[in-house]
């Protein structure tokens, strides 16, 4: 008789077995929740780089027909070269502008790659690759018209008498906003990392950026603005969009 209680007691699962099964079936469940939830910062940071490809994909049709249509209807008469110059200036702005964002972008990603999350860097590397292409597609060619129709207005290439003409307006503003940039992006590099100075200069930071672009555009000229509002405007909606994602706010209407 006791052998065959031994027998059928061998065939039995003792109470602690259970248990241990029950443990490790939990411990499984929960390694695999681990590493979904391990994924799920990838798959959020994919879908918003998704998100932002086709706003900005959006934004750039947007800008095109605002500015080039706004160029090519500022002629204040039907003259050749003054078609020309509305034609340069609404392509031209479209031209820096979007240059300007893919830059900050591409800058951005292979700043986050290399393990440099510093924004000093990034603006620093977009700030001048931006300011040249923007001299380059924009300033040259409106220069190259102004020019021509300065010297047959004024017999002069270059005006110093009286107020500057508008090839020296395009050449100063784009070289003060280039050292402007420069300043802002050294300035907040040193005070970035300072105690009670830093948390001043976080509301001094927004405050000098906006007073700047005031400027530029009640007195800049088109280069200035578009040198100087692209990169900001690129920054603000990278921000807002990563505050909407992280809230799961984002609309819907954005993504393809």
């Amino acid at each position: 008789m006791m052998g065959k209680e031994e027998r059928s007691r061998g065939f039995e699962v003792e109470p602690g077995e259970a248990e241990d099964e029950d443990l490790e079936y939990q411990f499984e469940s929960l390694l695999g929740e681990a590493s979904e939830s391990e994924n799920q910062p990838e798959q959020n940071v994919e879908e918003f780089r998704r998100r932002l490809v086709w706003f900005k994909l959006w934004w750039f049709v947007l800008l095109f027909i605002a500015f080039f249509f706004w160029g090519f209807v500022n002629p204040k008469d039907n003259s050749t070269i003054e078609w020309l110059h509305g034609i340069a200036h609404g392509a031209g702005r479209v031209v820096v502008l979007c240059i300007g964002l893919v830059l900050f972008s591409a800058c951005k990603f292979s700043a986050q790659k290399l393990g440099v999350e510093s924004l000093g860097f990034i603006h620093g590397t977009v700030g001048s690759v931006f300011a040249l292409v923007g001299l380059g597609f924009h300033a040259i060619p409106w220069i190259y018209l102004v020019a021509i129709k300065n010297y047959e207005m004024r017999g002069s290439l270059w005006s110093t008498q009286g107020f500057p003409n508008s090839t020296q307006m395009v050449v100063t503003g784009s070289l003060l906003t280039l050292l402007v940039l420069f300043l802002l992006i050294s300035t907040r590099e040193r005070i970035r990392k300072g105690g009670k100075r830093r948390a001043v200069f976080v509301w001094l930071h927004p405050l000098l950026y906006i007073s700047i672009v005031m400027l530029l555009v009640l007195h800049g000229n088109a280069t200035s603005r578009a040198l100087i509002i692209g990169p900001i405007l690129t920054y603000a909606v990278d921000r807002v969009l990563r505050v909407l994602l992280s809230q799961n706010s984002l609309p819907k209407g954005l993504v393809m």
